[in-house]
């Protein structure tokens, strides 16, 4: 059996304590102050002996430490983390201030929690968020923080724990410990906890989605929330200088910069269509007509499949006009209305004469993919002189 040292003092950084069980890479120890990993709350790391800590599991009774390193037989001193540790108790405590709160102000209980390398999620059961729900919650975490409330953990056999009117009791337990936020809160938990609650600095719910019947919400405290409240200022600063706006103002500066673009993207696409109008009538003028029918064949290296198709459109409306155009690795075919063909048979061989792949109907065929630049300019020749008269 191991004492968890952790579960009386979650403050506790470094002990001693005897080797009692040696495995390959691991070791078990009479009492440690490292958490094993439960509760959605990973392990702590450190070091033993001057060995590192990787891993830290409960199995019964004995918590097993895995090691990169020789841990000494004997008494061995145990180092702990204490960055990760703070860190693992900000997240933890907030998350159970957190729960609390959503239980007041929406009557949803928590499912589920993880603490994850930088961020940190519940699963709440309810089957929508708002924004003004999730900011009362966030709200009522924050002022308890601020208010800096006693955090108390006290141990009760199962049938005292029943009558505590705890949020959820584990099954199986013959002792429970109990962790209370005076006039706030009290739950079932083994994890590492402040002694109080202005430990955990700051609660800030990042956003939230639907998942598996229930809404899930990523939050970050403490350390973690000065750090994301850092980076947001800083790229709101950066937005606004780039948009010639102060950080408060990047916002509606960035929302102006929108509409100026999607006018500009608007005028744009009005030239480029004119431009391809313009273009496929200079084609067309000069493509003499034989038998009735002009046979515009050209070759654009650069285009891709959608810069092909803006000058097929107007190429279409030339009436006695059958066209063959190439590009990037694509191949673009169609005719007029006046034009009594079927393209589809023909399209087809060609493209697989290319190796490209596509279809179409009626007036125009598409394919792209082609690697073969001359095998696409041979088929598309080909098919040029089948669509002659």
């Amino acid at each position: 059996m191991t004492e968890r040292l952790y579960l009386a003092d979650s403050y506790l950084l470094e002990f001693t304590a005897r080797v009692v069980e040696r495995r390959p890479g691991a070791v078990v120890l009479d009492r440690t102050a490292f958490y094993a990993t439960s509760g959605g709350q990973p392990h702590d790391m450190g070091t033993l002996g001057g060995a590192r800590v990787t891993g830290v599991e409960a199995e019964g009774d004995a918590v097993v430490h895995a090691v990169d390193g020789e841990v000494p037989g004997g008494e061995v001193r145990g180092a702990v983390d204490a960055a990760r540790r703070r860190d693992h108790r900000e997240q933890h405590h907030g998350q159970h201030l957190l729960s609390r709160a959503f239980i007041e102000t929406c009557g949803a209980e928590t499912v589920s929690f993880h603490l994850g390398d930088a961020r940190c999620t519940i699963d709440l059961a309810l089957r929508d968020l708002s924004g003004a729900e999730a900011a009362r919650a966030e709200d009522l975490a924050n002022l308890v923080v601020r208010e800096n409330r006693p955090v108390e953990t006290t141990w009760h056999s199962a049938a005292e724990a029943r009558t505590l009117g705890l949020r959820k009791l584990p099954d199986g337990l013959d002792r429970v410990r109990v962790v209370t936020v005076k006039d706030f809160d009290r739950c079932a938990c083994g994890g590492t906890h402040p002694s109080r609650t202005g430990d955990v600095g700051q609660i800030r719910v990042l956003g939230w989605e639907k998942s598996k019947g229930h809404v899930r919400v990523t939050f970050v405290c403490g350390g973690r929330a000065l750090l994301d409240a850092r980076s947001r200022a800083e790229a709101l600063s950066a937005a606004g200088a780039a948009l010639g706006a102060g950080a408060m103002q990047a916002a509606a500066a960035a929302a102006r910069a929108a509409e100026d673009l999607k006018a500009a993207r608007r005028e744009l696409g009005e030239f480029r269509e004119r431009a391809a109008a313009a273009e496929a009538g200079d084609l067309v003028a000069r493509t003499p007509a034989v038998s009735g029918r002009r046979v515009v064949r050209a070759s654009f290296p650069g285009r891709d499949v959608p810069a092909l198709l803006a000058l097929a459109r107007p190429l279409c409306g030339a009436r006695d006009a059958v066209f063959v155009l190439t590009g990037q690795g694509a191949l673009v075919a169609g005719r007029g209305e006046d034009v009594p063909l079927d393209l589809a048979a023909p399209f087809r061989e060609a493209a697989a004469a290319a190796g490209v792949r596509g279809g179409g109907r009626g007036q125009l065929f598409q394919a792209a993919g082609g690697t073969d630049p001359a095998a696409l300019e041979a088929a598309a020749d080909a098919l040029a002189r089948k669509l002659a008269p």
